[in-house]
């Protein structure tokens, strides 16, 4: 008896007690929340907490580096606690408001990359609650029918000024990655004066606006914009040109008639070592400023016809300039410290330009319309040469090249029994590690004669390349190479088209055009 009663005293009390063990038990921390239950888990796996425990405390004193990619996540509340981290990477997430980690205070490095960013300005904060109260208005009025085009310009430069006057922006950020995103403009980015790199790469830029304010920076990726598209305006008095005042699509928001991203960089950035825009639409580089430290600049992928502007920029050693329509070489002549340059898909025939640039190691000149290549004979630097899709017709200014290393010399006009067996010495060397020289042209006198007129004058070389361009080949090489066209038509129009150039003619009288 005496054991029932303390088996049945003993239920009693468990009775009482699970009901209390299985109620979930209240977070430590009711003060912090998350919309994100995944972010949530991310940190207190990475503070080394279980969720129920985390408070803010763990946050501020243990997260110094975080990182969460590909998790789908769209708000970053509850990471406004992290005051000591210093490291932050959330790469392709669906990111678009930043407001919660603006104020924090160490981070040095920012990954956003591949998120929905629209404009910079969650990134940055105001101090003033009246200013900020005040530029709230204006966005409202602003995204109204009934405001009128000069009230809005009013406005504009009205937030613009209070903008500039109260806004803030971490002090200690040094790199920022905003590749990736769905950025029109940069507005508000100089504030971050300590930057040293920053990737705005694969957006849809159309201006630069504070990029040239921002005095440390090293490395700027810019590629993958839209960079070089002026925004549309109405032509009031149509003559064709922006007028001040004049409505216009203010596309990048920053109250200015955006037409040429380059001007931002009058103003020197002494420290940048680094600037690629390739894959844009720059048609002109005469904004560059002077970059004295400037070693890379990648401009492949745009639409240049020549390069005024590039000659004051000496301290080059990289230069891509790929994939353009560049017909003029004038201005690499004073880029003495390049060892790498790259012109390959150009409308280049002249390269005498190249012959001073004694530092070269690599250069790409495939895919143009170059005929003599006597130039390149005093490169003896030179370890690798891309020559292929030209008409060079022989070989001697190989034989000072005696540190070659890689040759691309296929479709010329090397099929000369002399040169074939100049070509298969050169393979046989131990010093050249590969050659490659197949497919041989014919050559074609009336073909060199018009590449010839064609050297002898940049501005006819860049008319050729331009009336080409309307007739739907990009380059001189895409006709040439080009089935479409019957060889003996080919030959035809060599010969009109180079008496055309030589008397000053009409290239649409050649017939080309109705073909």
């Amino acid at each position: 008896m005496k054991r029932i009663n303390i088996f049945l005293v003993s239920l009693r009390y468990l009775l009482c007690v699970i009901p209390v063990l299985c109620v979930a038990q209240p977070k430590l921390n009711q003060d912090l929340y998350f919309d994100e239950p995944k972010l949530e888990k991310a940190i207190a796996l990475q503070v080394g907490v279980e969720v129920r425990n985390l408070t803010s405390t763990h946050i501020r004193e243990r997260l110094k580096y975080f990182e969460l990619n590909d998790a789908k996540i769209r708000s970053l509340k509850g990471l406004e606690h992290a005051s000591n981290l210093e490291v932050l990477i959330l790469k392709n997430n669906l990111l678009t408001d930043l407001g919660p980690i603006a104020k924090l205070p160490k981070i040095k490095k920012l990954d956003l990359s591949g998120n929905k960013i629209s404009n910079l300005g969650s990134l940055l904060f105001l101090t003033n609650k009246s200013v900020e109260n005040r530029i709230s208005e204006i966005r409202d009025s602003l995204g109204t029918t009934k405001t009128l085009d000069n009230e809005k310009a009013n406005l504009l430069l009205e937030m613009t000024s209070l903008s500039g006057k109260e806004l803030f922006a971490n002090s200690s950020l040094e790199e920022l990655n905003l590749s990736k995103n769905r950025l029109v403009g940069l507005s508000g980015i100089e504030h971050f004066v300590r930057l040293r790199t920053l990737n705005a790469s694969y957006n849809s830029l159309i201006d630069l606006d504070g990029v040239g304010k921002l005095k440390s920076l090293i490395s700027l990726h810019l590629q993958g914009n839209q960079l070089g598209i002026p925004e549309s305006f109405e032509d009031l008095n149509k003559n064709k040109m922006y007028d001040m005042g004049e409505p216009f699509s203010d596309l990048s928001g920053n109250g200015k008639w955006d037409y040429d991203p380059l001007v931002e960089f009058n103003s020197t950035i002494q420290s940048l070592r680094n600037l690629y825009l390739y894959d844009n639409h720059i048609s002109k580089l005469d904004s560059l400023g002077d970059f004295p430290n400037l070693s890379v600049l990648l401009l492949s992928g745009n639409k240049l016809n020549d390069l005024d502007g590039i000659e004051t920029i000496r301290s080059l050693q990289k230069l891509h300039l790929n994939n353009n329509q560049i017909s003029n070489l004038n201005g690499l002549q004073n880029l003495v410290n390049l060892t790498q340059l790259f012109l390959s898909e150009n409308r280049i025939c002249d390269i005498r330009a190249l012959s001073k640039l004694s530092r070269l190691q690599s250069l790409h000149l495939q895919y143009n319309h170059i005929e003599d290549a006597a130039s390149l004979k005093n490169l003896s630097g030179l370890k690798e040469l891309r020559l292929s899709n030209n008409l060079i017709h022989e070989i001697s200014f190989l034989d000072g090249l005696s540190n070659l290393k890689l040759l691309y010399i296929s479709n010329n006009s090397l099929s000369s029994p002399v040169n074939l067996e100049g070509l298969e010495k050169l393979s046989s060397q131990n010093s050249l590690e590969f050659i490659l020289f197949k497919e041989q042209r014919n050559r074609i006198e009336s073909l060199e004669n018009l590449v010839r007129t064609l050297s002898s004058s940049p501005n006819l070389n860049e008319l050729f390349g331009k009336y080409l361009q309307n007739n739907g080949y990009d380059r001189f090489s895409d006709f040439l190479n080009t089935a479409s066209v019957p060889i003996v038509e080919k030959k035809e129009y060599f010969v009109k088209w180079e008496s055309i150039l030589n008397r000053g003619g009409n290239l649409s009288d050649s017939g080309f055009s109705d073909k």
